[in-house]
């Protein structure tokens, strides 16, 4: 029982990893659209507003398809505890059988040799084998970034520390943050940037302090800033985080360059007010590039320069605020932030399946459901065993002690379709007494009268058809029995059950892989004599389609 109920465990968690993977990238696709769509749409918003807009939607894109998928939360211990309190139950319930499971091992061994044993601990190894690796490449990739920002904290503070302090007196000297706030040049930089998360502290390229005029130093200050006013530097260091756990999502590349593009405009346009001239920032930042731009080392902070595609952008963008009022405000921004995350929640959420979590039961009872799924495997396996050993009283008392006699088992189905298979009247007969349903069906293996009518077994066909057997019963991927009569060219079984009442046209549409075909009696007939057969029946000539 504990290997089956594990079993059933790691093919759940395998699933629900596999089911939040997949959830965070479609739902990440989902929002990234409708932020576009609403950025496109409302083409006056300021890049304040759409900074905001782009971090709610990288937020929201994380947290929704964990909310989306375990809908009511439950804690680690109480999930151990309740599939603990489930196996322990099933014990209790099982004991009673221990002794004669071990003897029909030990005097059959059909169950320590079952194909279906080894199929069942093969696919449960593989799924164990790949949620392993799943889990180990994930945590691989989540530790290297984590170790890649251990490293960058490192080189921030070395930069600080190797910076030289600048007097700010001689820039921005009526603009009284300026004074709170520490200017260092630095020689192992290429950008200016704003790094430090409790006290913040503005990095200034030398070379750029030593070439660019005073205006231009004083445009960019006002721009890095404008960073420390809007506190940046967190926003990034969340941005980082999120990348570092849900590295494999490549959709957050896109909401992390949205983020940072627009999060520099934001500077940009704040620097560009603090001026009152558009055009002198904007010459100011071109001033910069002709001094030098490249990649900054590896740091925890915010840079102005980044990309000289990005910084065209930019410029594009301040000088456009002369020609046109843009749509600005923390207000705004928080509201349409908001109305992003119930748009989209409402979305998610109403189509999410809670029935899996939360609605249906707590989760233990859920565990219990895993438990008794394991229980009644084990049961069916047992039982297949003792049908194939010929082990009536087994049977029985298996039954006696709860076991479900119409458990189908993967790969043999139920007990009956297995006494069926081996044409055992007998076994057939006890089975239906002792409560065996005639129309069980198992997913690959057929019903018992498909199995009867495939294997010529007309007695046994007509005991099941007196019990109550449906005749023209369809078991999706097996069709009807009579369908599987005519294929195997069993004429004396065609028209046993047509005089039984069998429909000669009722056909089955099947999904292959080479395409969807329709399939009867008459086009699946392995001969002319039964094909001549069901057209004396009223059977119509009908291809395989």
């Amino acid at each position: 029982m504990a290997n089956s109920t594990y079993a059933s465990v790691i093919s759940e968690l395998f699933h629900c990893l596999s089911e939040i993977v997949v959830a965070h990238l479609w739902q990440s696709l989902m929002i990234l659209v409708l932020i576009a769509a609403m950025t496109h749409l409302l083409k006056r918003l300021s890049a304040d507003i759409k900074t905001s807009l782009w971090m709610h939607g990288l937020v929201l894109s994380i947290l929704l398809p964990v909310l989306s998928s375990v809908f009511i939360p439950q804690s680690p211990d109480l999930v151990a505890s309740s599939i603990k309190f489930a196996e322990i139950q099933h014990d209790e319930v099982s004991l009673s059988i221990q002794s004669q499971n071990k003897q029909i091992r030990a005097e059959s061994g059909l169950i320590q040799g079952s194909d279906v044993g080894s199929i069942v601990q093969n696919e449960t190894r593989v799924l164990a084998y790949l949620l392993v690796l799943l889990l180990v490449i994930m945590i691989f990739g989540t530790a290297k970034r984590l170790v890649g920002l251990v490293i960058a904290w490192s080189s921030t503070q070395d930069l600080i520390g190797g910076g030289i302090r600048v007097p700010t007196a001689r820039y921005l000297k009526d603009y009284p943050q300026l004074g709170k706030t520490k200017l260092l040049k630095s020689y192992d930089i290429t950008s200016p940037m704003v790094v430090g998360y409790m006290e913040p502290v503005i990095l200034f390229p030398a070379n750029l302090l030593e070439d660019l005029e005073a205006q231009d130093i004083e445009n960019i200050l006002y721009h890095e800033l404008g960073h420390i006013k809007r506190s940046d530097i967190w926003f990034s260091l969340l941005q980082r985080l999120i990348t570092c756990l849900f590295w494999w999502n490549p959709l957050l590349t896109i909401f992390n360059k949205q983020i940072n593009l627009n999060r520099e405009l934001a500077c940009d346009e704040f620097a560009a007010r603090q001026t009152g001239d558009s055009s002198s920032y904007a010459q100011s930042l071109l001033n910069s590039v002709k001094v030098g731009l490249e990649h900054n080392p590896l740091v925890h902070g915010v840079s102005m320069f980044n990309k000289k595609k990005q910084l065209f952008i930019r410029i594009e963008g301040i000088l456009d605020m002369e020609n046109s009022s843009h749509l600005r405000g923390k207000k705004l921004g928080s509201l349409l932030g908001l109305s992003l995350v119930v748009l989209t929640s409402t979305v998610v959420l109403q189509s999410a399946p809670f029935a899996k979590v939360g609605l249906e039961g707590s989760l233990v009872e859920q565990a219990s459901h895993i438990a008794t799924d394991a229980m009644n495997q084990d049961d069916a396996e047992l039982l297949v065993a003792a049908v194939q050993a010929n082990r009536i009283s087994v049977i029985e008392s298996l039954i006696n002690d709860g076991a479900n006699i119409n458990t189908p088992l993967f790969g043999d189905g139920t007990p009956l379709i297995v006494a069926v298979r081996k044409g055992n009247l007998a076994m057939v007969e006890k089975l239906i007494e002792l409560g065996a349903n005639p129309n069980q069906a198992s997913r690959g293996d057929g019903n018992p009268l498909i199995i009867a009518a495939a294997r010529n077994e007309q007695d046994i066909a007509e005991l099941l058809l007196r019990q109550g057997a449906e005749v023209d019963a369809i078991v999706k991927g097996d069709e009807t029995a009579l369908i599987n009569a005519s294929r195997r060219g069993h004429l004396d079984m065609v028209k046993f059950l047509v005089s039984n009442n069998a429909d000669v046209n009722l056909g089955v549409k099947v999904n292959e892989m080479r395409g969807s075909e329709y399939r009867s009696p008459y086009n699946q007939a392995s001969s002319q004599k039964i094909r001549d057969y069901l057209v004396s029946e009223g059977a119509e000539a009908q291809a395989a389609m």
